[in-house]
């Protein structure tokens, strides 16, 4: 027989509650971030000044060109 009152008190446990609000948070804090530097990258690459422009498209050739575990490795094992 299954035991709903066991699954509800671990589901329902203070450190499961602030594990997900720690998910969430950190969710819209990343996406918020998101937008604002994808905002950046925007202007600066419609802008007509090269030095602007240039390192946006770089940014955006790098990873749109790269897969994303290739990013991942080069994040974790190439910096020091």
């Amino acid at each position: 027989m299954f035991r709903w009152d066991i699954v509800g008190q671990y589901l329902f446990a203070p450190i499961f509650l602030q594990a997900v609000w720690t998910t969430l948070w950190i969710s819209v804090v990343a996406q918020f971030a998101g937008v604002v530097i994808g905002l950046f990258l925007a202007l600066m690459r419609l802008s007509r000044f090269p030095l602007l422009s240039f390192p946006a498209q770089v940014y955006v050739w790098f990873f749109r060109g790269s897969p994303l575990l290739v990013q991942i490795l080069l994040l974790f094992d190439g910096l020091p």
